[in-house]
């Protein structure tokens, strides 16, 4: 793991992200759930999950946000597809 104080400014750069982000608390909370989504980083959306909970967000929104991460996820593995199939010759 980092040593304490690399832990510690990594920690301070969330915070300042997020509190100058000029959104409210609850986007913001819900936009770095998305972002852990969408980088499958399971440690990240169980903080957000939880975060968000506490700020009283309802399970449908966490949902919406997981829903809107997987079309994001499927958009790109479709584009990455047709980036492939369009390199190959034709039949094969």
């Amino acid at each position: 793991m980092l040593p304490e104080e690399q832990m510690e400014a990594f920690h301070n750069f969330a915070r300042i992200c997020a509190a100058s982000s000029g959104l409210d608390e609850p986007t913001t909370t819900l936009l770095f759930l998305a972002a852990a989504m969408a980088l499958r980083c399971p440690a990240c959306m169980e903080r957000f999950v939880n975060q968000a909970r506490e700020q009283g967000l309802a399970d449908e929104v966490i949902g919406a946000v997981g829903a809107i991460a997987m079309a994001v996820a499927a958009g790109s593995v479709r584009n990455q597809c047709l980036e492939t199939l369009a390199g190959l010759e034709p039949g094969r």
